[in-house]
C-alpha cells in the first residue's frame, strides 16, 4: 500500500514542487495544499503523514493546525521549515519535546535526505500501529464473544439493561486482564505507567512535571482526598523523583558498585522499594533515564498550582500531570512511604551483649 502524504505550505514555488517530485520518486504519493482550505482538507483527509510548514510570513498558522492534526486527526507530522531551530523551541514550550511522531527538518536541498529519513521512519511506525490495530480488534472481538458465551447466563436483566451499561464495564475489565495474560502475566517495566493518564481528577501515584524547574515528583496524597467534589484541597503531598544514583548511594566504592550492578539489583526491583527508595523505569517524553522516588525528600505544594492537562499550563498552574502509576504499584509506593514515615521511633540501645548472647546460644 502506497503511503499518502499531505504537504501544507503557503509558498508553492519551484523548490517545493521539486521536493514533491523527489518524494514521489521514492515511492510516496504526495498532495500539496495551502493554508486557505486547511480545516476542510484535514477533516476529510485520509493521508497517512502530514508535512507542515510552520510559518506563513511572520505568522504561525502551523501552531494551531498542529494541535488540530494531532488531537483530532492523529497522524505523524513532519514540520518542514526554514526556521527549524525556532520551531524546535516552540514545540518544547508546547510540551512536544523529543516527541517520536512530531519531527522537524530544515527546508533546503541539503536537508532533503533528512526529510526522506523522517518519512521512512514515520512509515515504519505507521505500519506498527496498523498491525496493532488489526490484532487489537481481533482480541476485542474474541473477548466480547467469550464474555457473552460464558457469562450471559449469570447476568441479570438489570445488568444487561442498565445505563450506563454494566455489561460494557464487565467487557472492559476482562479486556485489560486478557491483554496482560496474553504475555503470560509478565509486565514490561514501563507498564507500571498509564501514559497518557486517563483519570479526570488527580490520583495518588500521579507523576507531576514542574515546568519551571524541569523536575518530576509523584503524588502521595490519597486519591479520595483529591476528588474535587469532596471539597477544596489546598495542599498536595509529593515525593521528589531523582536519579537512580540515589538508590546506589550506599555503594559508592567502585568494587562494591561493580559487584552490586553485575546482577543489578533484581531483588530490590522485584520488591519495588528499598529503604525509602522506589525504582522507576524510563518514561516516554519525560525522563529518558532510569529514576527513583526518594520518599525521604517530600514536600507539600499548592493544589491550585497543579493542572491535569498540558493545555492549561500557565504562570500559576506550572505543575502538570504527565502520567499515572497504575495499581498495585501506586499502593506499593504508599506502603514504602509508610515503612519509613509511620514506624515508631526507638531509642538507641546497646545491643552488643544481646547479639553475642544470641550467637552463643544458637551457634556454639
Amino acid at each position: 500500500m502506497t503511503t499518502d502524504i499531505l504537504m501544507i505550505d503557503d509558498q508553492q514555488d519551484s523548490f517545493l514542487l521539486s521536493t514533491i517530485r523527489k518524494i514521489e520518486e521514492r515511492g510516496y504519493k504526495c498532495e500539496l495544499k495551502d493554508f486557505s482550505s486547511m480545516e476542510e482538507t484535514i477533516k476529510n483527509s485520509t493521508h497517512n503523514i502530514v508535512i507542515l510548514d510552520y510559518f506563513e510570513g511572520e505568522k504561525e498558522p502551523g501552531l494551531s493546525w498542529l494541535d488540530y492534526i494531532w488531537d483530532d486527526n492523529f497522524r505523524p507530522v513532519i514540520i518542514h521549515s526554514a526556521r527549524a531551530e525556532e520551531v524546535q523551541s516552540l514545540l518544547i514550550e508546547k510540551g512536544f519535546k523529543n516527541h517520536p511522531l512530531i519531527n522537524v527538518t530544515k527546508k533546503g536541498s541539503r536537508s532533503f535526505q533528512n526529510l526522506i529519513d523522517l518519512l521512512d521512519y514515520s512509515e515504519t511506525i505507521l505500519k506498527q500501529i496498523e498491525s496493532y490495530d488489526e490484532t487489537f480488534y481481533d482480541k476485542l472481538k474474541k473477548i466480547k464473544q467469550d464474555t457473552i458465551k460464558y457469562s450471559i447466563r449469570s447476568l441479570t436483566k438489570d445488568i444487561l439493561s442498565s445505563t450506563p451499561s454494566k455489561f460494557d464495564s464487565i467487557i472492559n475489565r476482562r479486556l485489560g486482564n486478557y491483554l496482560v495474560k496474553q504475555n503470560n502475566g509478565v509486565l514490561e517495566a514501563f507498564e507500571m505507567y498509564i501514559y497518557p493518564p486517563v483519570s479526570n481528577s488527580l490520583l495518588v501515584g500521579d507523576i507531576l512535571h514542574n515546568t519551571k524547574t524541569d523536575e518530576y515528583s509523584v503524588v502521595l496524597t490519597p486519591s479520595c482526598d483529591l476528588v474535587e467534589s469532596q471539597g477544596e484541597v489546598k495542599k498536595v503531598h509529593i515525593a521528589h523523583i531523582e536519579s537512580i544514583k540515589t538508590m546506589l548511594s550506599d555503594y559508592s566504592e567502585n568494587t562494591k558498585l561493580k559487584s552490586f550492578c553485575s546482577g543489578f539489583p533484581k531483588k530490590i526491583l522485584n520488591s519495588g522499594y528499598n529503604n525509602g527508595i522506589v525504582a522507576l523505569p524510563k518514561l516516554i517524553s519525560a525522563y529518558d533515564t532510569n529514576m527513583c522516588i526518594n520518599l525521604r525528600n517530600c514536600e507539600y505544594i499548592n493544589y491550585k498550582n497543579i493542572t491535569i492537562s498540558k493545555d492549561n499550563i500557565n504562570r500559576t498552574k506550572y505543575y502538570v500531570r504527565i502520567a499515572s502509576i497504575d495499581s498495585p504499584f501506586s499502593e506499593m509506593i504508599i506502603w514504602a512511604y509508610m515503612t519509613i514515615a509511620c514506624r515508631p521511633g526507638l531509642p538507641v540501645r546497646n545491643v552488643e551483649d544481646w547479639s553475642k548472647s544470641i550467637y552463643d546460644e544458637y551457634f556454639t
